[in-house]
């Protein structure tokens, strides 16, 4: 039988995007989250610093924030593994982002949709490109 060896204790740094009301929620959950990421500390900041994919893992949670955890250090067959994981996950964003443009690209659906799904959909475009250059980087940085 397998067993899984303990987690190590990390820092887990949590960047907020757009509005400040985030920054307020993640602020009230931090002994939670700490305890769920089993992280020593949790740090929450606005846009600023990039955290590299070879000292750390990231989430986009919810288009709303980005979750770093940081790695313990990798071998190649760990890194060869998360690389392809980045890469199907990147597969998965560029045809959300090829559904959304499609959906925008269409005249009919233009014309008829309300502004508010319009700008829904602008906004799920604009998030894909920004996850899509996000996983790149990633991957380029394990290769």
């Amino acid at each position: 039988m397998e067993t899984t060896p303990p987690v190590s204790v990390l820092d887990s740094p949590v960047r907020q995007y757009k509005e400040k009301s985030n920054q307020d929620i993640l602020s009230s959950a931090n002994n939670i989250i700490e305890r769920l990421g089993r992280a020593s500390s949790l740090l929450i900041e606005g846009e600023g610093k990039e955290y590299g994919s070879r000292e750390y893992a990231s989430e986009l949670v919810g288009g709303r924030c980005r979750v770093y955890i940081k790695l313990e250090q990798q071998s190649e067959a760990e890194r060869a593994t998360e690389r392809a994981r980045l890469m199907k996950e990147l597969e998965r964003v560029k045809n959300l982002f090829e559904q959304t443009s499609a959906k925008l690209s269409n005249q009919s659906f233009v014309e008829r949709a309300p502004a508010q799904v319009l700008e829904k959909e602008r906004d799920k475009q604009q998030s894909y490109a920004s996850q899509i250059e996000q996983l790149s980087a990633s991957i380029a940085e394990l290769s």
